[in-house]
């Protein structure tokens, strides 16, 4: 008898539609709303969809909380480099490295460990794709991008029906 998963395993269950709801939801409204990138809501959107409505708001706050961490530790580091006068690919390998050491370190002591990797992924995001001029402005809408999708997943998930909690 074969422990390998069969082509039987591959189904389509009931979080994995209001995942895809959830992001299709997300990303039609910020088309109808002319806000790019879309990608911090909808990856918030996919990350709050849980098990449970209770789970799925952790995790939401969880994604949020770990994007802000991610968002300001990038600013100021990006802030830092226009003070100092680096090559820019020697700035963006020491940047990093005190970026994700920086995140560490705050979420561990915010016992917020969960919130590592979405915080390091954030931080990327804006310090490596933000013009220097917009710092502010691109990293603000980045957590209100996060915010929206994660509040868009919960609602789905709560919303639509759940047989965990019924």
């Amino acid at each position: 008898m074969s422990t390998q998963p069969g082509w039987h395993a591959l189904k389509i269950g009931l979080r994995t539609t209001k995942t895809v709801i959830a992001v299709g939801v997300t990303l039609t409204l910020f088309e109808w709303w002319n806000r790019q990138p879309a990608m911090l809501a909808a990856l918030s959107a996919v990350y709050s969809m849980q098990q449970s409505h209770e789970t799925s708001v952790n995790y939401g706050k969880f994604r949020i909380f770990g994007n802000t961490i991610g968002v300001v530790v990038a600013i100021l580091i990006a802030r830092l480099g226009l003070l100092i006068s680096l090559d820019p690919s020697v700035f963006r390998v020491l940047a990093s490295m005190l970026g994700v050491l920086l995140i560490i370190v705050i979420c561990n002591a915010l016992n917020l460990s969960t919130s590592i990797i979405n915080s390091t992924a954030t931080f990327f995001v804006v310090l490596l794709n933000t013009p220097s001029t917009h710092l502010w402005d691109y990293g603000a809408n980045r957590i209100l991008d996060t915010i929206i999708g994660a509040m868009i997943g919960i609602l789905i998930n709560y919303l639509l029906p759940n047989h965990h909690t019924e």
